[in-house]
């Protein structure tokens, strides 16, 4: 049986990805082209939302108020990259985009310091780490901001991921299978 699969974007290309690993075939429906170029009847195609993410996989930065019941899944699905990325990485020879560098938050002024503060009580509530770090501390680690911060947070374990890259790596793992 082929399982088909709409969508060529990083979900529907990770879920291709996920069952052929474990030995499914698969059948990816998708109308990109690969150069963005025109439809047949001459409308102009752009590229889908994967290619203009910005690749957040921030369970604790990304979070909003009031979106609690959203934390399990987020830090599920963050949790779950370092295991894709390896198992990846042995797919194909092209980069992936994953950066585990972490998140740095920063105020700009009084306001911004204030609500960080709360935020990062809203975090430790929801027993997430955020450590704050002073503005040097932050400005050695993001050596391009303003000498005038008010305040920082630094969340190590909330990472990034090139979205375009990570298509690239997908879409050639899968050719060669």
């Amino acid at each position: 049986m082929t399982i088909p699969i709409i969508g060529g974007g990083i979900i529907g290309l990770t879920t291709a990805f996920e069952l052929t690993e474990r030995g499914e075939n698969v059948h990816l429906i998708d109308a990109e082209t690969s150069d963005y170029g025109t439809a047949d009847d001459g409308t102009a195609l752009y590229p889908a939302a994967s290619h203009y993410a910005g690749g957040m996989l921030a369970p604790i930065a990304e979070v909003q108020f009031q979106q609690d019941a959203l934390f399990p899944l987020m830090t599920a699905s963050a949790d779950a990259y370092p295991s894709l990325m390896e198992r990846l990485s042995r797919a194909t020879d092209l980069p992936t985009g994953y950066d585990t560098t972490g998140t740095l938050i920063i105020a700009a002024d009084r306001a911004d310091a204030e609500h960080l503060q709360r935020t990062r009580a809203y975090y430790r509530d929801m027993n997430r780490p955020a450590d704050p770090v002073t503005s040097t501390q932050a400005r050695t680690l993001e050596p391009l901001l303003a000498p005038r911060i008010a305040g920082a947070v630094s969340i190590p374990s909330d990472h990034q991921l090139h979205p375009r890259l990570m298509r690239r790596a997908l879409k050639d793992a899968l050719t060669r299978r």
